[in-house]
């Protein structure tokens, strides 16, 4: 005759072993999860890259105001307002000279394809 000790005993071994069977198929669902995850990551590295050297590059429009910024502060008599409106005036000037320059060679690219 089977005993309360026996009953007990199988019981608990099918727990532990339905337990472990559960443990490997979480540990292989997140195997799957860090995969998609380092996916994840790789591109927005790649993503921060581009966006780094896209901001750097828009850096070159944006100097003039930075140094006019750093001139204003470094210099104890700041220049009179019409003074600053024509600099700044200036540098938006050259910066819509620039942007027809390169969507000339872009309108020039296009042509080409």
């Amino acid at each position: 005759m089977i005993t309360v000790i026996e009953v007990s005993v199988a019981i608990i071994a099918t727990l532990f072993l339905l337990l472990t069977v559960c443990a490997v198929v979480a540990l292989f669902t997140m195997k799957k999860t860090v995969k998609k995850l380092d996916k994840v990551v790789d591109e927005s590295a790649t993503l921060i890259q581009d966006i780094q050297k896209k901001s750097e590059a828009l850096d070159v429009f944006f100097q003039p105001m930075y140094a006019l910024k750093k001139a204003h502060t470094d210099s104890k008599h700041s220049k009179s307002t019409p003074e600053k409106i024509s600099e700044i005036l200036e540098c938006l000037m050259h910066g819509v000279i620039l942007f027809n320059k390169i969507k000339n060679e872009v309108k020039g690219y296009d042509k080409t394809r």
